[in-house]
C-alpha cells in the first residue's frame, strides 16, 4: 500500500511540473524519480565507471532478461509518447489553443470555450 501511495505522490508532482511548465533542478528531478543520482560534473566519469563495474558483476542471464524487460517498458513508453504528441498536435489546432496563446500575448486571462 505504501508503494502505491508513493507512486501516486510522484505522479502528482510530475503532473504538476508538466501542467505548469515549472523548471526543475537536478535534485528535484532526482527526488521525483526521473533520475536516480546527481553527481558533481567533475565526479561524473568516476561514478559512471563505478556503476559499470557493478553491472559487469551481474550474472549474464539475469543481465539479459533485465535488458529485455527494460526494452519492453521503453517500447510501451514510446507508444505513450507518440499518443501524447499526437494529442498535442490535435490540441494545437483548437480554438482554445489559439485563445490561450492570444491571452498569453495580451497578458490577460484566457476565455476557453471547449472548442
Amino acid at each position: 500500500m505504501a508503494s502505491s501511495i508513493g507512486v501516486a505522490f510522484i505522479n502528482k508532482k510530475i503532473s504538476r511540473y508538466a501542467l505548469t511548465g515549472e523548471w526543475m533542478n537536478a535534485y528535484q528531478v532526482r527526488d521525483i524519480g526521473i533520475v536516480d543520482i546527481v553527481v558533481p560534473h567533475d565526479q561524473l566519469e568516476m561514478v559512471t565507471i563505478e556503476i559499470v563495474e557493478k553491472v559487469k558483476r551481474l550474472a549474464p542471464l539475469s543481465s539479459f532478461f533485465i535488458k529485455q524487460i527494460i526494452n519492453s517498458v521503453r517500447n510501451q513508453f514510446v507508444s505513450y509518447l507518440n499518443f501524447v504528441s499526437q494529442s498535442l498536435v490535435l490540441l494545437s489546432t483548437t480554438e482554445d489553443f489559439y485563445e490561450g496563446m492570444k491571452a498569453f500575448i495580451d497578458k490577460r486571462k484566457p476565455e476557453y470555450k471547449g472548442k
